[in-house]
């Protein structure tokens, strides 16, 4: 077997049981999604201002820019963006398209069944992550 085959034991990474663990609730992971997108304190999702109200009382738009007067949410203008679809099942299939040694199908049908989506929206999550991972 060669010595840099896939799988081999000096593979670098989590397990899926440390990723479950990293992101038991949504919470959890829109704290680590705002984390990642805005490492210098939350801004605009619309015009980067950072005159920001946070958490409002709007159940799923939890930021309001004070300057743009629009709410926002870390879903907004990003691959998220107007999706039902919740944190913890986002960032496991960013987890999965990251790590798979072949790819993830087109047919989207493992993500379908790992997530408990439809395919329809499998396969419109791994559109727009690959859409915007092209640039």
């Amino acid at each position: 077997m060669a010595k840099n085959a896939a799988g081999q034991h000096y593979r670098k990474g989590i397990t899926l049981v440390e990723l479950f663990q990293m992101f038991p609730d949504e919470a959890t992971a829109d704290q680590w999604f705002e984390g990642c997108l805005w490492e210098d304190g939350i801004h605009c999702a619309y015009c980067e201002s950072e005159n920001v109200k946070e958490r409002t009382k709007h159940p799923t738009m939890p930021h309001r820019c004070n300057d743009y007067k629009k709410r926002f949410s870390v879903k907004t203008n990003s691959v998220m963006h107007a999706s039902n679809i919740g944190y913890n099942k986002w960032a496991i299939a960013t987890y999965l398209m990251n790590t798979g040694l072949k790819g993830v199908s087109s047919s989207s049908m493992k993500p379908h069944w790992d997530l408990g989506i439809t395919q329809k929206s499998a396969w419109h999550m791994l559109h727009r992550m690959r859409k915007e991972w092209e640039t």
